[in-house]
């Protein structure tokens, strides 16, 4: 995303841990910001809506939406519902001359580090505040992984695996390379079989995954194969492109 931003002279920045009132600041210096959350409450299908105003009397967001069409109003409540599964993640882009604005509204979470260490401790308030919400777990198995904390990203995933919404792992990855840091490769490959077999088989992601493991074991032509089919679901897939270049 960095680098297609780029393109049109912009930059950006990804982080976790967002809140309603970090919204409404960023929106308030004009700065819309892109959020990643569920199309509908209650649905597990990942969308991205740019939120550019709020309405503070009547609690809600105002969004643009290429699906759901302009000036969408969603309530606070609503929206958080459908943002805590992407671990409050958002994206700012911006012109050079507001980089020193955005860094000041980010605060110490300008270090994604410290961004992901916020977004663990609140999924480990979350779990004990609603135990049985799956989402807070998955975030602590998320933040974990960014940590380097490999063990903690699994046992927190495996307390909600089979609880989870089936797309989940559609859109993160962190517990599936979690199982890789740890050498469980009969997990990865258990997990990733799941995924392409039970409706989403063009997931260039796993391919890579699954192609880079057979490198690792010196299997090319298997490694190979894969990289082949990630490029086949997405022809500008540019980690499959370069671990191709580099077997020929």
């Amino acid at each position: 995303f960095s680098e297609y931003a780029q393109t049109f002279g912009l930059s950006s920045v990804l982080r976790v841990n967002g809140s309603i009132d970090l919204l409404k600041l960023f929106i308030a210096n004009d700065i819309p910001v892109v959020v990643k959350t569920w199309l509908k409450k209650d649905e597990d299908i990942g969308h991205f809506r740019i939120v550019r105003g709020f309405d503070e009397n009547a609690k809600v967001l105002i969004q643009d939406d290429s699906y759901q069409g302009p000036n969408k109003r969603i309530s606070y409540f609503e929206f958080m519902s459908m943002w805590q599964p992407f671990n409050y993640g958002y994206i700012i882009v911006y012109p050079k001359e507001k980089e020193e604005l955005v860094f000041a509204i980010l605060g110490k979470e300008r270090d994604e580090r410290v961004a992901w260490q916020n977004a663990r401790a609140r999924a480990q308030e979350e779990t004990q505040l609603d135990p049985d919400n799956v989402y807070p777990w998955f975030n602590l198995s998320a933040s974990a992984y960014h940590l380097g904390d490999y063990s903690a990203s699994i046992e927190a995933f495996e307390k909600v695996e089979a609880r989870l919404p089936r797309r989940m792992l559609w859109y993160q990855t962190e517990p599936i390379l979690a199982y890789r840091e740890l050498g469980k490769l009969d997990r990865v490959f258990a997990v990733i079989d799941r995924i392409l077999t039970n409706g989403n088989r063009a997931y260039s992601e796993l391919y890579q995954i699954r192609g880079e493991i057979f490198l690792e074991q010196g299997d090319k032509e298997r490694a190979k194969q894969e990289f082949e089919l990630a490029l086949q679901y997405n022809k500008n897939f540019e980690p499959a492109k370069e671990a191709l270049a580099r077997l020929r």
